[in-house]
């Protein structure tokens, strides 16, 4: 016969709530309450368990780790040359997309609308990534803003490439037609396939604005342009698309910042 508390006696003399509030106190006391019962990995709760699922057995067997490289495969992987850069197959080109660093957007005046000091930090940290990456770069371009310039300088100094500029990436707005309409040449433009008999990765870098940035990466993807309002990316990140020989895209990353130390990470809802 269970033993009950003056406290639980009180409860049942509630009536029905009563009742259920002291067989939870009784619960809770003799460490038996069903909220606090955490399933094995065996048991597996019935709100979590899908059709045909497979069996722990299987799971488990899946988290089992890779064997483990032998030095010979070491070697040969430390031993690919730089025109393979992460070890592509057929040739690709390669297209990386920086988004400027921060800038003065309060300033009424282009020429006011410059780097800011952090704005600077950003685009070495950027140029110093880009200048550590083994790809061979064939050309560098940038839009024809004040800001993009700036940043595309520095760049170069670390890529020792050339700047060109370029009006296809401007700043844009999809909203306007004639903007949207110039977000997709430059993308046709910049994005097109690489020639049937290259023989060796080609690397371009354009250093642009944020919403070409997000239109390039939808496009890139197939889905829609909308979608671009659920991106969000920092000052001085990098996005990096490769295209196929037959125009097929993959986006390998998109707003990298893993070369920005989080003291210098900064966003504005700015082209």
């Amino acid at each position: 016969m269970v033993k009950l508390t003056k406290r639980a006696q009180a409860l049942l003399g509630l009536g029905a709530f009563g009742g259920g509030l002291a067989y939870y106190y009784y619960c809770y006391l003799n460490n038996q309450c069903p909220v606090n019962k955490i399933p094995t990995a065996r048991e597996k709760p019935k709100s979590c368990q899908f059709q045909n699922a497979p069996p722990v057995e299987t799971l488990e067997k899946c988290g089992s780790p890779e064997p483990v490289e032998s030095d010979k495969q070491s070697s040969e992987h430390a031993r690919v040359p730089q025109n393979h850069f992460y070890g592509f197959g057929n040739p690709r080109h390669n297209v990386i997309l920086v988004r400027r660093g921060e800038f003065n957007f309060r300033g009424k005046d282009p020429k006011t609308r410059v780097l800011t000091k952090i704005g600077q930090k950003q685009a070495k940290l950027t140029a110093a990534r880009l200048g550590d990456l083994p790809a061979p770069w064939q050309e560098l371009v940038a839009s024809t803003s004040v800001r993009v310039k700036e940043t595309a300088e520095i760049i170069a100094k670390e890529t020792n490439l050339a700047i060109k500029y370029s009006d296809l990436i401007s700043e844009a707005d999809r909203h306007i037609p004639e903007q949207k309409e110039r977000m997709e040449k430059a993308y046709q433009h910049y994005l097109r396939a690489p020639p049937e008999d290259q023989k060796e990765q080609t690397f371009s870098i354009l250093v642009c604005h944020s919403n070409v940035i997000r239109y390039f990466v939808c496009r890139a993807l197939g889905c829609p342009i909308e979608n671009l309002l659920h991106m969000g990316l920092y000052h001085g990140c990098i996005t990096w698309i490769s295209i196929k020989p037959n125009g097929d895209k993959i986006v390998w990353t998109v707003g990298e910042i893993s070369h920005i130390p989080s003291k210098y990470l900064t966003y504005v809802n700015e082209y």
